[in-house]
């Protein structure tokens, strides 16, 4: 085999070599690794929790990802627009020896010549080529950009929700201790009793079951503490298992007396109303773009060819100057069937922004209804805790002077706990409608707080089993 033949067939195997392996990585992709788990020294409030989730949350590093990518997407629709340049060097290898006739005499030729070309191109007609897919592009870049911003707002909703999930979790689990308190001291009473020979032996079964009962539940909320903290940890952007210590709130938030300057508010400011916008604005230059489609087509073309080495060294540079003019004498129908496509696409779009216009005012109106209500069932747990904490000072006077029996005294010490729950979980609920208020309105509220009431609970007398029961 010659050389110039060996050299052709290595090329041709390089070539399918490279071929074959274009789509195999040069390296395996690395695992996804997830954020340390963090040891949180301090207790954090609801904010530093927000502030956290929404920096390592990975729905909002996957929304700026797509903000990133329409970015480009833009970069790259302006520079369609500017004159597109094409450089290229043809070699061509000739077996053989060749003869060249310069000024009358024969000289031998190259085997091996070598050419250079330039080529600019700039399409010139019709307009809408060049402007609508900067446009296009535009407008998903700022879509883009609203729909981050309503996921970190939906982040933000979830984690305060879950914040106050664990609350309410912790709360709950607070007075399954109590519950099980007072169902160890009425088993206890129960004994005494029975040992007595003032009770029947089912006072102690029934007793030992009402134990049992209150146990099981009190695992339940604690468990239900766990899948609560897990739930937030997981909202923040961490392991399940990464321990989270919270503080509850010291104020409460309060409902605006009206709710029509809010309904204004959001149908101005809402972010997937803001993105549903620069969608219209995007098809609507993509129906520009889809129906010119049928029109020629005009590109104004430069060409420049020169010779580096060949037999034709000695010959001229080749410049050329035209005008490329393309026009489709028939195409089945397919431009008229885009433009129809679009256009629908561009009416359904319409419809959901109506359609989520009456959403948004639905929104508002419920999430402030639910605000309003959660204050009021706060004054109305607030009375009821003062209500059963009198009950409890009560049953407490009566079993120090021995005219009321121990059992009595836990049962309102548990009655008295559980108001002070539910007040607690009212709390909670209003900062929950306050989040609601705010993501319903999709911009930052600012809302009339009140300090929480201090509620001091009556803190009964420690376990004293009398030897003779009373009556």
């Amino acid at each position: 085999m010659t050389a110039p033949y060996r050299v052709i067939c290595r090329l041709i195997c390089f070539t399918c070599f490279a071929f074959m392996t274009s789509g195999v990585p040069a390296q395996s992709f690395p695992p996804i690794s997830l954020p340390p788990s963090e040891k949180f020294t301090t207790p954090m409030t609801v904010e530093d929790a927000v502030a956290y989730a929404l920096h390592h949350n990975l729905a909002v590093t996957l929304a700026e990802q797509n903000v990133s990518i329409a970015q480009d997407q833009l970069s790259a629709a302006r520079a369609g627009v500017r004159p597109s340049l094409a450089l290229g060097v043809d070699s061509t290898y000739t077996p053989g020896v060749t003869a060249v006739q310069v000024a009358g005499a024969t000289v031998s030729g190259f085997t091996f010549s070598s050419t250079a070309d330039a080529e600019v191109s700039e399409p010139l007609f019709p307009f809408s080529r060049l402007s609508a897919p900067v446009q296009a592009a535009r407008a998903n870049a700022d879509g883009t950009r609203e729909a981050l911003a309503r996921t970190r707002q939906a982040v933000a909703l979830q984690t305060r929700q879950a914040y106050y999930q664990l609350l309410i979790a912790q709360d709950l689990r607070n007075v399954g201790l109590y519950a099980v308190e007072v169902a160890q001291g009425q088993l206890k009473l129960s004994q005494v009793t029975f040992a007595a020979g003032k009770a029947a032996q089912l006072d102690v079964l029934q007793a030992a079951s009402t134990l049992a009962n209150a146990q099981v539940a009190l695992e339940g909320a604690r468990n239900n503490v766990d899948v609560s903290r897990a739930a937030l940890a997981t909202q923040m952007g961490l392991p399940a298992g990464t321990p989270l210590a919270i503080v509850s709130p010291t104020t409460v938030p309060l409902a605006p007396p009206q709710v029509t300057a809010l309904v204004d508010e959001a149908l101005a400011a809402r972010p997937d109303l803001l993105q549903v916008h620069y969608l219209q604005r995007q098809l609507q230059a993509v129906l520009a773009l889809t129906r010119v489609e049928e029109l020629p087509r005009a590109d104004l073309q430069a060409a420049f060819n020169q010779v580096l080495v060949g037999s034709s060294l000695l010959e001229a540079a080749g410049v050329s100057i035209g005008m490329n003019i393309t026009f489709t004498a028939f195409d089945w129908g397919k431009a008229r069937a885009d433009v129809r496509a679009a256009r629908t696409q561009l009416a359904a779009v319409d419809t959901t922004e109506r359609q989520l216009t009456l959403s948004t005012t639905q929104d508002v109106r419920s999430a402030w209804l639910l605000l309003r209500n959660a204050t009021a069932q706060l004054t109305s747990a607030e009375k009821q805790f003062e209500a059963a904490n009198e009950a409890l000072r009560i049953a407490e006077v009566r079993y120090r002077a021995g005219r009321g029996l121990y059992l009595e005294e836990q049962q309102a010490y548990l009655s008295a706990t559980q108001a002070l729950t539910s007040f607690s979980q009212a709390t909670y609920q209003a900062h929950t409608a306050a989040a609601q208020l705010e993501f319903a309105i999709g911009a930052p509220l600012t809302l009339t707080v009140t300090p929480i009431p201090a509620l001091t609970l009556t803190v009964p007398t420690p376990l004293q089993v009398p030897a003779t029961p009373a009556p």
